[in-house]
């Protein structure tokens, strides 16, 4: 049975009070008597009015709460149908489809156990009946409705802050996931990049092989439409194969941020050193290259050193590149309001148009002008130099006039007022000078006394005191110029014309390496004999220890010349180049690649040697022991055995180990490339350190075969 009625008198009705509908579940009728009198003895509540429904049994309760929200429920603990805790835990269940409500306990018996099982169940308070008085009613109801509010409102807050780290669980995850993803794409690429470089360099070292071979008319005469069709395969290939390298440098450009050597530097002194290297280019093209606003006054910057040298070199050298009259003028302006050391080169070019300006410094982009084709360039320079700039907390800028010339900015930050040089940056760039200043008299020297002038040698290794002691122990015959910095062998090497170049090939890392691909951009007759060294130190090795020679050799670049490599083995044997009727040396030519050994074999038979050619290191040392040749041209990078293994199995067997051999080595090596020539080096030379003595006795051994063949300085 259902009974609703209000249970305030009628003229309050609509006066704006709070209503309040209350559910009672309670059979005995003179109980809801008793509760609907309390309720309406409260009518002098203004703020507030009861409307009662009644209901007798447990499923009539169960369906109003159903179908209707109440605010309060009050419920006989002993029904006909069911107890107390029977319809509290069908209601719970049935909230799913209904509000929830607030429940209060009415009963007759007083029952400490029914009681804590009704509280275990969520109810608000446990009230007897014979206790009950209008007052002790309306406190309760009106407690439990606050209480039962304040829950709800406590339990969506914590709804709230569950949902929202389950979404930020679910957000971590989400970016674990895409780190995961980044990392793989990056090995990915990476791989990408090393197959690509290695995949596309050694078909188009081939191509660039046949088309000399071609050039060359060793078939026949071409006509002249063919010569033209062979330059443009062959200048294709060529850019094909700079851009490839390009693409190389881009990417290690991307990684630099760990290997930034950040630390105060002197921007006067990198603008001299970068001056002197390409002042000789713009003698060239006979542009005056203006560096004297770049003098004293300027604070120090925060830079990689090496880094900065590169950027500035490749800056100017492109402002030489693209003036054909005029002058490049290097300004450098002490910070001002932006905080910030600026480096200006401004020149008197081609310009850029304004709508253009924007897009120079994106990979690949050229601008389209007749000068930038003949110029050729991949695009990536200034995008490579913009990304140096700014891991070093900098950037490159430019503004530009068409037909008047631009201006590129390179923005440094200072260093920390009253920082201080390294001393061995400040000894490196008075070296640099000091070589600069000695190859402007060098020549004269050379000429007034070339038999009793000392043979120049320039040595790379991370031992500064083994490499002073070196230069100590060969004076004065041979005038020995070190450096520790693998950025810098190639310019002595072109500087001091030196004749032989002593590299520490176990240092553990790729910096020698490096320094034999600076010295692959020198021109043919700079190119000098590089003696190869294994752990160049100061220490004493173990008595015990093997001494392990790797020789004198000579560098050829992938892809070579026939030129290049005829030079090479001139350089190799001692017999100087330009000496008419070249001996025909017996020719052993050892590299994997099948298209390379055959270009070099056409190269050197037309030359007037006798070439015979192997596949790996292995099949190479069989054929040196069955006929030993007059020298051999090895490449380093090769499955079975590698070239590595191959020269330290020719320096320590006495028919082979007078041999000389001429290294080809790729003209860009990517990481994996370097680390493995430093992984097999190490491996190879881990037999022990050389002794000063030795090393020095190698070094004179080395210098006197170069004056014997009339190279020295």
């Amino acid at each position: 049975m259902t009974v609703q009625h209000d249970v305030v008198e009628a003229e309050t009705k609509g006066n704006g009070r709070v209503v309040r509908r209350v559910l009672l579940v309670d059979h005995n009728a003179g109980d809801r008597t008793m509760v609907g009198r309390f309720l309406r003895d409260q009518r002098q509540e203004a703020d507030r009015r009861y409307e009662l429904i009644e209901v007798t049994t447990g499923e009539e309760g169960l369906a109003r709460c159903r179908d209707h929200r109440f605010d309060c429920l009050l419920l006989e603990f002993f029904l006909p149908d069911m107890n107390g805790r029977e319809f509290i835990d069908a209601l719970r269940k049935n909230e799913r489809e209904g509000a929830p409500v607030p429940i209060l306990i009415l009963t007759s018996h007083e029952d400490d156990d029914n009681a804590a099982e009704a509280f275990k169940r969520g109810v608000e308070d446990y009230l007897v009946k014979d206790s009950l008085t209008s007052t002790s009613l309306v406190r309760a109801i009106e407690n439990s409705i606050e209480r039962f509010r304040i829950k709800r409102e406590l339990e969506e807050q914590r709804a709230a802050v569950e949902l929202r780290n389950q979404r930020l669980v679910e957000l971590r995850n989400e970016l674990q996931a895409t780190i995961a993803e980044l990392a793989d794409a990056t090995k990915a690429k990476d791989r990408f990049l090393a197959v690509m470089s290695h995949e596309m360099r050694t078909p188009l070292n081939a191509i660039l092989g046949y088309t000399e071979l071609l050039e060359m008319e060793l078939d026949g005469e071409l006509t002249e439409g063919q010569r033209q069709q062979v330059e443009r395969i062959r200048v294709g290939g060529r850019h094909l194969l700079d851009l490839t390298n390009d693409v190389l440098d881009l990417t290690r450009a991307d990684a630099l941020k760990l290997e930034l050597d950040l630390r105060p530097v002197d921007v006067g002194a990198i603008v001299d050193e970068v001056a002197a290297l390409l002042e000789r280019q713009a003698e060239a093209k006979g542009i005056a290259l203006d560096i004297s606003e770049c003098r004293a006054g300027l604070p120090h910057v925060q830079a990689d050193l090496h880094r900065l040298r590169q950027v500035l070199t490749n800056i100017v050298g492109n402002a030489i590149k693209f003036t054909d009259e005029g002058s490049v003028r290097v300004r450098c302006v002490p910070p001002e309001d932006d905080g910030m050391v600026k480096i200006e080169v401004i020149d008197t070019g081609i310009g850029i148009e304004a709508a253009l300006l924007p897009r120079v410094f994106e990979e690949f982009y050229q601008v389209k002008n007749d000068l930038t084709r003949r110029h050729g360039g991949s695009g990536l320079g200034l995008a490579i130099s913009q990304r140096l700039a700014r891991l070093m907390g900098g950037d490159i800028t430019t503004s530009s006039t068409l037909g008047e010339g631009s201006t590129f900015t390179i923005w440094l930050r200072p260093a920390s007022e009253g920082s201080e040089l390294r001393p061995e940056d400040v000894a490196r760039h008075g070296a640099r000078m000091a070589v600069r200043s000695m190859g402007a008299t060098r020549t004269q020297a050379s000429e007034e006394a070339p038999a009793k002038s000392a043979v120049t040698v320039v040595a790379y290794g991370q031992d500064v005191e083994a490499l002073t002691e070196l230069a100590r122990r060969v004076s004065p015959g041979v005038r020995l110029v070190w450096t520790t910095n693998a950025e810098d062998v190639g310019k002595l090497v072109a500087l001091e014309h030196a004749a032989l170049v002593v590299l520490d090939v176990g240092t553990g890392d790729s910096a020698a390496w490096r320094a034999a691909q600076q010295m692959q951009e020198l021109p043919d007759d700079q190119m000098a004999a590089v003696l190869l060294l294994p752990s160049l130190s100061a220490a004493i090795p173990d008595e015990t220890s093997q001494v392990l020679d790797l020789g004198w050799v000579s560098l050829v670049p992938k892809p070579f010349t026939a030129a290049q490599l005829t030079h090479a083995i001139s350089t190799a044997t001692g017999h100087h180049s330009s000496e008419s009727n070249t001996p025909g040396y017996d020719v052993l030519v050892v590299d994997d690649d099948e298209d390379s050994r055959r270009v070099a074999v056409r190269f050197l038979a037309e030359a007037g040697l006798s070439p015979r050619d192997v596949a790996d290191g292995e099949a190479a040392l069989t054929e040196m022991r069955r006929r030993p040749p007059d020298v051999v041209v090895l490449d380093l990078m090769m499955p079975v055995l590698d070239g590595f293994g191959v020269l330290a199995a020719m320096r320590t067997d006495p028919t082979m180990s007078a041999i000389p051999v001429v290294v080809l080595t790729a003209k860009s090596l990517t990481d994996r490339e370097r680390q493995f020539l430093s992984r097999t080096a190490a491996r190879v030379l881990q037999k022990g350190a050389h002794r000063l003595g030795d090393v020095a006795a190698l070094v004179m051994r080395a210098a006197a075969r170069t004056r014997d063949a009339g190279r020295g300085a």
